[in-house]
């Protein structure tokens, strides 16, 4: 059973008629590939006038009307409560297409999944994606299923302690992994989805540690570490992989959501339901974002994009209190769609369905939706298709009892056109690469032109994409030491041309000695040495984020903080940095190492502390009292990326007053 809760928009930029390859990037370096997509305008109001909502009779099954104030074509594609399905089952009084950020559509529009399982439905239900007609009835093997976003024939599963592939027109499926000691995995829950090319997926579930998630690369099958949940709030309401692959994002309770890494380390925090109800895309510049409502001031209701690597915030509309928002649109990523709510309190947008460029530029308005708010399944959820050119949204038309809910779909195809912009920008020159450190290659290379304008930069290491940027640099790190990669990069427009890519440049990381040996005292302050209280013969280390120049330092220093303690004469024990999850970096060859860590507070007692180093757990639920307030744990590790990772948590609430973990000092020996 699907549990639908919320979502965030976006609208594509493309032609009415696709190729079954949509979404499969061409990296073929010799090749300049040419977008489906161009600039899109739509004979539609886009005004901010203020409508009132014609009465309509509301359509039959598969029978379609023109929408009175906006027209818009619009069809009803699900059948009345307890009418037979041509496939098998009948239809219920509750039908949905999911949920706004989950794609309906598969990746060449061929079919659309439509969930039937509430208050009288029998099942899921696969509909033709042009007539809408059904295909066959049938059910995800997992909790969850996802559409893959190239592969027409395929979907992802999460279910127990398995992902995989399911291909629904032949019922088949394929375990891609199954991890020992999980439970209960779904892909988000309810909201999580794949990365845009495909590769990574987020799961939350049990794990050995708790309640936790975790990314998961379903190409090279490798699991990044857990990230408990508990060291942002009491509970998870979802967790997704950005659209890049890039970040992991992290919604909990009361509309709170962080940004982190693939292991885990803190990005960045959202406002409070700032957005809210949203989805993530990529903007004009090729940033990720977030895409939803603002629940309050300065923006109280409006669609706004925020910028999940620093949470830079733009507001999208005028006006209208939001509801639901998509950008399921995965092909040119620059438009949104969200839901209005019923009301003339946030003028203009009053029960409607709008589309909006993630630049700011127009809002379409699409249709009044109709919609009775009785309870959360009479929410409207619209949604985009891949290709843009249809919004898929439910409705009860007004029903006081708020039944049935119904899916319809807009289609956009008779009142939009792209433009027939077809050239790509020429192919970047000048490539250099350099090594900056045993971990960081810098990279840099002259501007492409176009006939319109470059929009961006996609960065290809060892013939990968890794990134995309709007500048001509990009800074690529967390490399192993003395190891050699291949560059190339390729021009886009914002039609989604692309250029071949450029000759390919190659650079080795600077080498880590393997002599080197660390004792660190962490102390006060954020420059220098720290403190003065420093322990014979260690290095002080204030609060600072990691340095190629220094070699050593935290992941981020985001939400942590320092403390001294004069009540101690142990300089080591004095002072230290105080975090609930970090990660501190040391650059070290590649071998085995003999760590000590120091941990405690002199004038408290903590719980619930744990190290992780590379990724598995050496100390589990130490606690300190008033007879020991200093811990000293040693053990093993053996690292083969060229940086020591020793990650610093607790299981304890960041609503827990002494609930942190207190890092003392850090002895680094090779073995």
């Amino acid at each position: 059973m699907i549990d639908r809760r919320t979502s965030a928009g976006s609208f594509l930029i493309a032609a009415a008629l696709l190729c079954s390859c949509l979404g499969v990037e061409n990296d073929d370096p010799s090749v300049a590939t040419q977008s489906v997509s161009g600039a899109m305008t739509c004979n539609l109001k886009s005004d901010t006038n203020v409508y009132s909502i014609p009465s309509v009779t509301k359509p039959g099954y598969l029978l379609s009307f023109t929408e009175p104030t906006f027209g818009t074509r619009i069809t009803r594609i699900t059948g009345d409560p307890g009418t037979a399905i041509a496939t098998g089952g009948t239809w219920g009084s509750d039908v949905h297409h999911q949920y706004s950020k989950i794609q309906a559509w598969n990746a060449d529009q061929s079919l659309i999944f439509i969930e039937n399982n509430r208050e009288g439905g029998t099942g899921s239900v696969f509909l033709d994606g042009s007539t809408y007609q059904p295909v066959f009835s049938r059910s995800c093997p997992g909790s969850e299923c996802r559409w893959h976003p190239s592969d027409p024939t395929l979907m992802v599963y999460a279910s127990g302690n398995q992902i995989g592939y399911w291909y629904p027109r032949t019922n088949t499926k394929t375990v891609l992994a199954s991890f020992s000691g999980y439970s209960g995995l779904l892909i988000g829950p309810w909201e999580g989805n794949l990365s845009l090319d495909g590769r990574r997926i987020v799961v939350s579930g049990t794990g050995p540690s708790g309640n936790v998630a975790f990314a998961y690369d379903l190409v090279s099958k490798t699991k990044y570490p857990d990230i408990r949940i508990s060291a942002f709030g009491t509970t998870l309401d979802w967790a997704s992989i950005s659209p890049l692959g890039n970040y992991v994002v992290v919604q909990v309770d009361n509309d709170l959501s962080f940004v982190t890494d693939l292991n885990g380390a803190r990005v960045t925090s959202f406002a409070q339901g700032h957005p809210s109800h949203y989805d993530m895309t990529l903007d004009q510049n090729g940033d990720e974002i977030a895409v939803g409502k603002a629940v309050s001031s300065p923006h109280s209701g409006k669609v706004i994009k925020v910028r999940l690597k620093d949470g830079a915030m733009t507001p999208l509309t005028t006006g209208g209190y939001a509801r639901h928002s998509s950008t399921r649109d995965t092909a040119a990523r620059s438009w949104g769609v969200s839901s209005m709510e019923p009301t003339t309190s946030y003028p203009p947008y009053n029960a409607e369905i709008d589309l909006y460029n993630v630049d700011g530029s127009v809002v379409y308005r699409l249709a009044h939706h109709r919609g009775r708010y009785t309870d959360y399944e009479s929410e409207v959820i619209p949604t985009i298709s891949p290709d843009g050119m249809r919004v898929m949204f439910a409705s009860n038309f007004g029903a006081s009892t708020g039944r049935p809910m119904q899916v319809y779909v807009i289609d956009l195809r008779n009142v939009c056109t792209t433009s027939s912009d077809t050239t790509a920008p020429t192919v970047p020159t000048g490539l250099a690469a350099s090594a900056i450190s045993t971990s960081q290659i810098n990279l840099s290379w002259n501007a492409s032109t176009d006939n319109v304008g470059v929009s961006g930069y996609k960065v290809f290491r060892d013939s990968v994409a890794i990134g995309s940027v709007s500048s001509t640099s990009f800074s690529d790190s967390g490399l192993a030491a003395s190891s050699t990669h291949s560059y190339a990069v390729r021009a886009f427009d914002a039609a989604g041309n692309q250029s071949a890519q450029s000759a390919t440049v190659a650079a080795t990381t600077l080498a880590a000695s393997s002599t080197t040996t660390f004792h660190l005292d962490f102390g006060t302050g954020s420059s220098g040495t720290g403190s003065s209280a420093i322990a014979p013969g260690y290095t002080g280390v204030p609060l600072i984020a990691f340095s190629s120049t220094l070699g050593y330092g935290w992941q981020s220093i985001s939400g942590m903080d320092t403390r001294d303690r004069p009540s101690s004469s142990n300089p080591l024990q004095r002072d230290f940095h105080k975090t609930w999850d970090s990660h501190f970096l040391v650059n070290v060859a590649n071998g085995n190492y003999a760590v000590t860590v120091y941990l405690g507070d002199n004038d408290n007692d903590l719980t619930n502390m744990y190290v992780s180093a590379q990724g598995v757990n050496v100390v589990n639920a130490r606690s300190t009292s008033s007879t020991g307030r200093l811990i000293q744990a040693s053990f093993t590790t053996q690292v083969s990326t060229g940086k020591l990772d020793l990650r610093f948590y607790t299981t304890n609430s960041t609503s827990v007053y002494y609930g942190y973990i207190a890092v003392n000092g850090i002895d680094v020996t090779p073995m």
